[in-house]
């Protein structure tokens, strides 16, 4: 996404799943809140890491993050998710039943919220994954 002020920017990896997202733009007053994916510097959940203006955040689960008027992020489980597993996925060697999700929802100025879901997979090779939801006005 890029308008005037707002600007959205996914990183993806190898597979082709999102594997990063930055956002920011003069509606966040120059501000940047990023969320990655890497063995490098992923400091909270099994390898991803949040910042604001490059400082960690997040750094605990759940939790929520806060700066007046800008954003507001909560670090919560992703019960959709979970519910829908143990109701359609119970078989063992089915992917989901292997696949944990925590989520983040993003509340930010002019109307913009986004949902990252935070994936990490565990089986015969170990994938870290985001899905993620944007929902905003037109930007003209």
């Amino acid at each position: 996404v890029r308008s005037e002020a707002i600007s959205i920017q996914g990183r993806y990896a190898e597979l082709g799943w999102i594997s990063g997202l930055a956002v920011g733009g003069s509606f966040l007053n120059g501000h940047k809140f990023v969320v990655g994916s890497s063995d490098e510097n992923g400091t909270t959940w099994d390898g991803f890491a949040m910042s604001w203006d490059g400082n960690g955040v997040l750094e605990s689960f759940p939790s929520d993050f806060v700066v007046d008027d800008l954003i507001w992020v909560r670090y919560v489980p992703d019960r959709f998710y979970q519910n829908s597993i143990s109701e359609f996925h119970q078989e063992r060697n089915h992917w989901r039943s292997n696949t944990s999700l925590r989520l983040l929802e993003i509340v930010l100025p002019l109307g913009v919220r986004i949902s990252v879901a935070l994936g990490t997979n565990v089986g015969s090779s170990s994938t870290r994954f985001m899905d993620v939801f944007i929902t905003m006005p037109f930007q003209a």
